[in-house]
C-alpha cells in the first residue's frame, strides 16, 4: 500500500492530474496521505518487532517472561505437562 501511495503522489506531482479522478486538490488530501504513510510505517515497524521476538522464542525455546524469571528452555513433554497442570 505504501508503494501505491507514493506512486500516486509522484504521479500527481509530475502530471498535475491523473487521467481519472482528482489529485491533491485540497490540503486535506495531502494530510490523508501523510496519515496513511505514518500508519503504514508504524504497522511495518510493529510487525518487524513481533517477527524478531517470535524468531527469538522459536530459536531459544524460552519466552521473554520465562527469561526474566530465570527459567531455561523446556522439552516438548515438559511444556505439555506444564500446560495440562500435571506435576511429576
Amino acid at each position: 500500500s505504501l508503494t501505491l501511495v507514493v506512486s500516486r503522489f509522484v504521479g500527481c506531482l509530475g502530471h498535475g492530474r491523473l487521467a481519472r479522478g482528482h489529485c491533491l486538490d485540497e490540503p486535506g488530501h495531502i494530510l490523508n496521505l501523510v496519515g496513511l504513510i505514518v500508519e503504514a510505517v508504524l504497522f511495518g515497524l510493529f510487525t518487524c518487532c513481533m517477527m524478531v521476538d517470535q524468531w527469538d522464542v522459536v530459536m531459544t525455546n524460552v519466552t521473554h517472561i520465562d527469561r526474566l524469571k530465570g527459567e531455561t528452555g523446556f522439552g516438548f513433554l515438559d511444556d505439555t505437562s506444564r500446560m495440562l497442570g500435571i506435576n511429576e
